[in-house]
Order: C-alpha cells, then sequence, then structure tokens
C-alpha cells in the first residue's frame, strides 16, 4: 500500500506541474484546492520542492493573476 501511495502522489503531482504551465486551468485548480497543496508542503517532506513549483500567489505588479513561487522570488532578487 505504501508503494502504490507513493507512486499515485508522485503521478498527481507531475500531472499538476504539467496543469500549472497553463494558467487559466491552474487558476480555477488553484482557487479550489490552494490550501490542500500548502498542506501538502508541510505535511510531506519528500515531495516539498516539486509542490512548491505549485504554488502561486497575488502581488502588487500583477493584479489581475497570480505569480509562481519562482517568480515572485525572482522580482524579490531584482529589487
Amino acid at each position: 500500500m505504501k508503494t502504490i501511495s507513493k507512486k499515485l502522489t508522485k503521478k498527481i503531482v507531475d500531472m499538476l506541474v504539467d496543469l500549472a504551465k497553463n494558467g487559466t486551468k491552474y487558476e480555477t485548480f488553484w482557487g479550489n484546492y490552494a490550501k490542500n497543496v500548502k498542506m501538502g508542503i508541510i505535511e510531506d517532506d519528500k515531495n516539498r520542492d516539486r509542490l512548491l513549483k505549485l504554488l502561486r500567489f497575488s502581488t502588487s505588479k500583477n493584479m489581475t493573476g497570480l505569480v509562481s513561487f519562482e517568480e515572485y522570488i525572482g522580482r524579490m532578487k531584482e529589487n
């Protein structure tokens, strides 16, 4: 059961990373499941780095949409 759980988790995270490349569909997903992704980052040490790629944030530079964690950190480093 643990092996099945690990493989399913990996497959789901991979599918979500692919979905994140499509901004419109992912924003809908994010609106419904943001809390679950955030809890996954806290609880799942093994997949934390991959789940970080799924985070989205509202920013003052992009009032109409969400930006990824990497974009958010990149903007902080620019200033």
